[in-house]
């Protein structure tokens, strides 16, 4: 009875110092945070990923994809690009939306990126409901060409449109986002007949896509706004009737009849 409860105490010993042993080991594993799936069921392709979707855990840093995701809020409202499995960790390449990143400021007359590096499919950065349009101003190949426009810019948009007594100009957007620029090249920006076009591309309703595409033959203008303004004071449209009007301009002599 003496020696089963000496060998009772040893193994016991033993035991104990071997979990002992696998505590410490585990506990010199440096972890990090990683994004994973929460589950129990997958995700499917091509779904917005919500909060309650994923959960930050921390895996041994040996354990962690080299693209593995480690904010939650890097992931929340992106579109799944493949199909996710409960528990695995999400990677940058599975996932993609629109951030507001871009590869780097624009040069004059390069116009802006629509995407990131880690972002490359376009449709789905595109709000539910919005078309892209790409519609040529000539008008804005100056604002392009001297950098003082840029992706992400906020603008409004005037015509010039034929009136019963005279021409008339009125605003057709306000407030509306530049969601990236068409690319001039150097050649281009030295050929008169290459500035024809100064292409602006934006995200707006099927609708609005149409109304900018038909005042690309209303001389349409691009008024910058500054940054933060969201302000729209009230503005009237502008005939030769309003200048001579406003301004106390003389009227020209009526024709005889």
């Amino acid at each position: 009875m003496a020696f089963g409860v000496v060998l009772a105490l040893t193994a016991g010993a033993v035991v104990f110092f071997v979990v002992q042993l696998n505590v410490a080991k585990s506990a010199e594993i440096p972890k990090r945070p990683v994004v994973v799936v929460a589950g129990p069921a997958d995700l499917s392709e091509r779904v917005i990923i919500t909060a309650d979707k994923v959960v930050l855990q921390q895996w041994p840093e040996d354990m962690i994809p080299p693209t593995a995701a480690s904010k939650v809020e890097d992931v929340v409202g992106k579109f799944s690009k493949t199909k996710l499995f409960a528990k695995q960790a999400v990677l940058s390449s599975q996932i993609a939306g629109f951030t507001g990143a871009t590869d780097g400021p624009a040069k004059p007359g390069t116009g802006g990126s629509l995407t990131s590096s880690k972002e490359a499919e376009i449709a789905y950065t595109i709000e539910k409901g919005k078309v892209l349009v790409a519609v040529s101003y000539p008008s804005a190949v100056p604002l392009i060409l001297a950098g003082a426009v840029h992706a992400g810019d906020r603008v409004d948009i005037i015509v010039k449109a034929p009136g019963t007594l005279s021409d008339q100009i009125a605003t057709i957007f306000r407030n509306i986002e530049i969601k990236a620029i068409g690319s001039i090249s150097t050649a281009a920006s030295t050929d008169p007949k290459a500035l024809a076009g100064g292409t602006l591309i934006f995200a707006v309703t099927p609708q609005d896509a149409l109304i900018l595409t038909l005042i690309e033959t209303l001389d349409p203008r691009v008024l910058l706004r500054a940054a933060g303004d969201n302000e729209d004071p009230p503005v009237n449209v502008v005939t030769t009737e309003y200048i001579y009007g406003r301004f106390g301009l003389q009227r020209p002599p009526a024709e005889k009849r």
